[in-house]
């Protein structure tokens, strides 16, 4: 019976990053000619990407197993004396266990069996779903030029949200974990992919999608697991060059309210090399791609600054440096640097040249990893590491940041002019260590580890030159406004509340979380057709403020797994598989900045402006001179300013006591079976729904916000630091059951989850998704995923479309109760039906032709209140029919098609020829419309009431959006938004991109 890992020691705590697989296992049983096991056969295993070469001796069993083995191909040799020796090969994926049985015949050792043997495209150990793209398989697809690129292609995954990330069975993009060489790499600020990577650097990627095991956390969405390339015994390399322009684009679609992407103009090329210093013994890998591209896109059709088009420089320069070290066959060393700093352009299409900005992103990554094969029961992994990351905005022609005006004459469209609003200067680290100690004992192959980071946010945020920027509202029917305000500015306020300045410097803030999580799995072989894999894993989450002191702690975090394999047929060629999982999200550091990094914002000062001449009533024409004092400040004394109106918000948030994890719960279960050699087959059933969500909830009407778990109740403690809202002098206040009272420093206050108004958050995804795949032989490889699903609830995720806004935890989701009003519906993320299909053929010649289909149902719409038609002053995801019950977006269907021709030149060296063509029938369809049902208005002037639209029973009133119109325009007071519906962008249109490389 084939033996496993089982742990016996606990490592020190001083072994600090997140661990994940960077090396693959092998296992089998060797026996004789009448299946008897044999005990004692030499079992040694050689590929390009293993410095030296692995042994083991088969056991009593006739079982053996080699782990850690870096992804590639192998060639293995079984040898005993007395029977002839036995060759064959295999290949060994990213984190997965290969099964090679080996027999053995009567005769002399020097008589030599070769095997050709397939692929083994299913691992029978394993409850992980998701797909591993090694670059043979990917260089020859049609995709962009990055890791990202290649998780679009991975089962469960339906696309990019707005946030930038992925969606991954129903979960947001800034829920996915980012793992490179086992370094964490997810990025700091909103947990979106922190790290550019190009394909030449990288040799394997595998994205898991769920069913992951204890060792893998931080993560509600998926797992993308990638391993950069390594040297060898051979020296070896690449040269190569990209190229695109804008005419290779065909002509692209224009909205009637936004702006059309006209094509890029790319220049992509660079280098890479790797070889040894010493053969078996020092390895290295460098490389080096500038990549220039300038995004060409139109001005928005209602500019009034700026017609035609513009573009955007994007230079981005991403490096590799490894070092391989092996110290002994059981002892590895392997040091690592990435780099990806860029600067992007980044203008306007609805401003002004002074709105037009610059922005620094990108860093450099270390790591430094040693692996220890102490025994033949016990392996070590030792990994520490540093993970860097900017964002700089400098203004990108004009000389100073200037002061933005920023006005919308109607729903769906705004201008921007004067300055960049908006803008940071921001440094992030992460330091890691992590250790993980894995060993056998019978039948259980059992993992311990620990990880530890310390991230650390350093973020300067302001507004303009003076701190502040304007606000221009109240158009009448010819666009002209009739107020103007300060905005958002940041505001030092005293013990009472009260603004003392506004801080044109801007806000600094310097915070930290500290993540630390133990994990415990054990994979127990029940019988060899059995697997049971149980695990348990523990993370504490350490957010802490701009004064190191501890704002959030998580330390209830305890995430179960639990799955079985059953090989139906026997032969490691079939796998029935259920696994159960609790995942919980790793809280990004946003929220440390915006929560608890002293951010207290002055909102609000007033001017009327409706005397003004007409000029000085638009965007381009306003003057805000007039709005900013000598001493710097608000100028109250000008005689149009309206009092009243001006407030503070901020401070600390205060959070609540009993605050839990935000997380999932996760059922699979599926078959998958090897019809034939190469061939597969499988099914597989997912369900995922959340547990519990962590916002910034306001009970009041937008008076006190409490950081929380909506649809719990709520228990506090006031604090002297929290937000201050006075009442008559007399302290802080709360409003409870429509009645304000004084809360002072240390008072407790329990809400009841009734008493807050909101219930508690759903997202529930199921799913049924079908898969036939076709390991690479006789000159050709493919996958096919179809998915049928349902995402349904009121809670889309850590990324909220309406708004665009990417905050999470704290966004405006639960800010107020009339967020949720018609709430629970079909979620912006539902695609009801998904088919993907990518793979390849190569000819003999050198020819080959590489494709990719996707097919994705349209997403639902809604239909919202502008913000000055909402009840209780609420924000403007207002939903006035049932959430996603106003029709789809068109489905997608895009055919992007690869011809490349090898030319091999002396038997070692090749040129290859790449054409790619993307959207090949130039299919350019909405992604995205105005859902704004009405236009604004004044406050409390224009206000759809909640009955109105919403049964006794709190079920939607209207089932369609022809009903809707006929009750609002039966108010009166309400003015429909005539660019209801109308397009704001349109998916890329067709284009083509040449590639050349030179391979030795």
């Amino acid at each position: 019976m084939r033996k496993s890992f089982f742990v016996g020691l606990l490592l020190s705590a001083l072994c600090l990053d997140m661990f994940a697989g960077t090396t693959g296992n092998l296992q089998g049983i060797v026996t004789d000619n009448n299946n008897a096991p044999l005990p004692g056969v030499v079992i040694t295993v050689t590929s390009p990407n293993l410095i030296g070469k692995r042994s083991a001796v088969s056991d009593g069993d006739g079982a053996y197993r080699i782990a850690l083995l870096p992804p590639g191909n192998y060639e293995i040799t079984a040898s005993l004396t007395g029977f002839k020796t036995h060759k064959g090969n295999f290949r060994v994926s990213l984190d997965t266990t290969t099964t090679y049985d080996a027999s053995l015949e009567v005769g002399g050792v020097e008589e030599v069996i070769t095997v050709t043997s397939s692929d083994v495209i299913i691992d029978s150990t394993s409850t992980t779903i998701g797909h591993t793209y090694s670059d043979d398989y990917f260089e020859e697809l049609p995709t962009a030029r990055n890791i990202n690129s290649l998780i679009n292609l991975a089962p469960g995954v339906t696309g990019n949200d707005g946030s930038g990330g992925i969606i991954v069975y129903g979960s947001s993009g800034p829920e996915s974990n980012y793992i490179i060489d086992g370094q964490n790499t997810t990025g700091l600020e909103y947990g979106l992919s922190g790290k550019s990577l190009n394909f030449d650097f990288v040799q394997e990627v595998q994205v898991k999608t769920g069913g992951y095991e204890a060792e893998f956390g931080r993560s509600t969405g998926a797992v993308v697991n990638v391993l950069t390339k390594s040297g060898g015994n051979q020296t070896s390399g690449t040269v190569f060059a990209y190229y695109r322009d804008a005419d290779f684009y065909a002509d692209a679609k224009e909205p009637e309210y936004g702006s059309t992407f006209l094509g890029n103009n790319e220049q992509d090329y660079g280098f890479t090399l790797g070889g040894y210093f010493i053969k078996d013994k020092l390895w290295y890998f460098v490389a080096l791609n500038p990549n220039s591209y300038e995004a060409e896109r139109s001005y928005r059709s209602y500019n009034p600054f700026r017609t035609g088009s513009y573009k955007n420089n994007d230079d981005l320069l991403t490096s590799a440096f490894k070092l391989t070290y092996n110290i002994n066959e059981n002892n590895n060393l392997v040091f690592n640097v990435l780099g990806d700093p860029r600067e992007t352009e980044a203008r306007q299409s609805n401003g002004d040249a002074a709105s037009d900005r610059v922005t620094d992103t990108g860093g450099y990554n270390f790591q430094l990893k040693y692996t220890s094969v102490l025994s033949d029961s016990l392996i070590l992994d030792l990994q520490v590491g540093q993970h860097n990351e900017e964002q700089v905005d400098k203004p990108l022609s004009a000389a100073s940041y200037g002061t933005a005006v920023i006005g919308s004459p109607r729903a769906g469209v705004s201008y921007q002019a004067g300055g960049l609003g908006f803008y940071q200067d921001q440094q992030m680290k992460r330091d890691s260590i992590k250790a993980n100690l894995e060993g056998f004992f019978g039948t259980h192959n059992a993992k311990f580890g620990i990880d530890y980071e310390d991230n650390k946010f350093d973020s300067l945020r302001s507004y303009g030159d003076n701190g502040f920027y304007v606000q221009l509202f109240g158009a009448n029917s010819a666009g002209l406004f009739s107020r103007a305000r300060i905005v958002r500015s940041y505001a030092e306020i005293n013990a009472e509340g009260e603004i003392v300045r506004m801080l044109s410097e801007g806000l600094n803030a310097v915070t930290h979380t500290v993540n630390t999580a133990f994990f415990l799995q054990d994979n127990w072989e029940v019988t060899p057709r059995l697997m049971v894999k149980a695990g348990i894993r523990y993370e504490i989450q350490d957010i802490q403020d701009d004064n190191g002191n501890s704002a959030i702690k998580l330390d209830t975090n305890w995430a179960p797994r639990l799955g079985i394999t059953y090989d139906v047929v026997g032969n490691g060629k079939s796998k029935l598989y259920a696994s159960y999982g609790k995942f919980y999200e790793s809280v990004p550091l946003d929220i440390n900045n915006r929560a608890f990094g002293h951010e207290t914002l002055g909102l609000y000062w007033r001017w009327d402006i409706s005397s003004f001449p007409d000029e000085q009533r638009t965007v381009a024409g306003f003057d805000p001179s007039f709005m900013i004092g000598a001493d710097g400040q608000p100028n109250t004394a000008h005689p149009n300013y309206l009092p009243g109106y001006e407030f503070a918000s901020g401070g600390i948030t205060p959070v609540a006591d009993n605050l839990k994890g935000q997380g999932l719960d996760e059922i699979l279960a599926g078959f998958e079976y090897e019809f034939k050699p190469n061939w597969s087959a499988g099914i597989k059933y997912i369900d995922k729904g959340i547990f519990d969500v962590i916002e910034d909830v306001s009970f009041d009407g937008g008076h006190t916000y409490i950081i929380a778990n909506p649809g719990r109740d709520i228990e506090f403690t006031w604090g002297g630091n929290y937000d201050i809202h006075p009442l008559n002098g007399q302290g802080e206040s709360i409003i409870r059951n429509g009645e304000e009272f004084v809360i002072r420093p240390g008072d407790h206050v329990v809400i009841s989850a009734d008493e807050s108004g909101f219930n508690k958050p759903k997202r529930d995804f199921t799913g049924f998704e079908l898969s036939l795949k076709r390991a690479f032989s006789n000159n050709y490889s493919f996958n096919v995923y179809y998915l049928w699903s349902e995402l349904e609830g009121d809670y889309i995720g850590l990324y909220l479309p309406f708004y665009g806004q990417t905050d999470p935890n704290i966004t405006a989701t639960y800010d107020v109760p009339t967020t949720l009003v018609n709430g629970v519906g079909k979620l912006g993320n539902d695609h009801e039906h998904n088919l993907k299909i990518d793979g390849f053929y190569r000819f003999d010649m050198g020819l080959s032709f590489g494709g990719v289909f996707n097919y994705l149902t349209g997403s639902p719409i809604s239909a919202y209140a502008a913000a000055g038609n909402i009840p209780l002053g609420g924000y403007g995801e207002y939903h006035l029919l049932q959430r996603g019950s106003a029709g789809r977006l068109p489905d997608q269907t895009t055919i992007d098609l690869k011809v490349a021709y090898d030319w091999r030149i002396a038997g070692k060296y090749s040129l290859n020829l790449y054409l790619d063509v993307f959207n090949l029938f130039d299919e350019q369809v909405a992604t995205s419309v105005i859902e704004s049902f009405t236009q604004g208005g004044d406050y409390d002037e224009q206000v759809i009431p909640i009955s109105g639209v919403t049964n006794a029973d709190g079920s939607a009133r209207f089932s369609n959006v022809d009903e809707l119109r006929t009750y609002i325009e039966s108010l009166g007071n309400i003015q429909l938004n005539d660019a209801y519906g109308e397009v704001l962008t349109y998916s890329s249109p067709r284009y083509y991109r040449f590639g050349v490389k030179f391979s030795f």
